[in-house]
């Protein structure tokens, strides 16, 4: 963890006005109110789930590791985006592209596997 905190004097307007979501008080550490976004409850299963009501093409972005991989390809997915949301500053993430060799060598080709920021 880097341990960045907002200064007291800074906002943040584009988080202020999102409907049920609390910003960071002055001061927060962020990566502690970041994870306070992520729902727990979310499964492997909740992919194949979307991948049976929708014929539509199922990305899963912020795969950093070689064994998410193979599970987002057995549950349906159509690409992989190794990426990791921007947050290795925050909370000391692997870089996207230091993942990419490993998530690439785990999927082998059955599906797609893109790649964001991380460079």
């Amino acid at each position: 963890m880097s341990g960045f905190t907002l200064p007291a004097s800074t906002s943040l307007p584009n988080v202020d006005t999102l409907p049920g979501v609390a910003a960071p008080a002055p001061g927060a550490a962020l990566s502690t109110w970041f994870a306070t976004l992520v729902d727990p409850t979310v499964r492997w299963d909740d992919v194949a789930w979307l991948r049976s009501i929708s014929p539509l093409p199922l990305v899963v972005k912020g795969v950093l590791a070689p064994d998410d991989a193979r599970r987002a390809v057995e549950y349906g997915a159509d690409a992989i985006v190794v990426s990791n949301h921007g947050g290795r500053v925050l909370d000391g993430a692997v870089a996207a592209l230091d993942a990419l060799p490993g998530v690439a060598d785990a999927v082998g080709g059955r599906t797609e596997v893109w790649m964001d920021g991380g460079i």
